[in-house]
């Protein structure tokens, strides 16, 4: 140690050596954005109420003092071809839910992956059908680096409004066909 006290290079390898002890819990801070790729996959409709995302931003805010984490925005912009079909999307983001365990060997809890689902704005287009952006703000654990068994679970009901409140035909006594937001019959 006094041979190492006497170089100037002993203030850089304790440096080095405290930055490598904190690599872990940085590691721990982070969030794992690259499961967002496996999630819009799941929570993309089927045929034809399908959607084409051209854009996605993600913006991270840390939380304030006591708060627990950073909210986690994701605006989503593409089109689709109808609005009953960005209908069923919105559905689909409203009530997809996420199970997870919070730490290794813990109790999987089960909560919505989004805490909001917000339409900015949709148009009719001539060549795209209905564009559109949404903005969602996901549930911490979506991304949290200690979450593990990760499950996502997207609505197997008829997901958009119109669907659900629609009065059936009086005058047709025939069974009818639904499908899902997952295009299942």
């Amino acid at each position: 140690i006094k041979k190492l006290k006497t170089t100037d290079q002993l203030d850089e390898y304790l440096t080095v050596q405290n930055q490598l002890s904190q690599i872990g819990s940085l590691k721990s801070d982070q969030n794992v954005y690259s499961r967002l790729m496996d999630y819009l996959e799941e929570l993309n409709p089927a045929a034809p109420d399908n959607v084409l995302l051209s854009t996605v931003e993600v913006t991270s805010e840390s939380g304030s003092e006591g708060s627990s984490g950073d909210t986690i925005s994701i605006k989503l912009s593409g089109s689709t071809a109808s609005y009953r079909s960005l209908g069923v999307f919105e559905m689909t983001l409203s009530l997809a839910q996420l199970s997870f365990s919070a730490s290794e060997g813990g109790d999987v809890e089960t909560e919505n992956l989004f805490t909001k689902v917000q339409t900015d704005s949709s148009a009719l287009s001539t060549s795209d059908g209905v564009s559109f952006s949404i903005t969602v703000e996901c549930n911490g654990a979506a991304f949290a680096y200690d979450s593990s068994d990760i499950k996502l679970s997207v609505p197997t009901t008829k997901t958009s409004d119109s669907d659900r409140s629609a009065p059936k035909n009086v005058f047709d006594n025939s069974a009818t066909s639904t499908t899902d937001s997952r295009g299942a019959n």
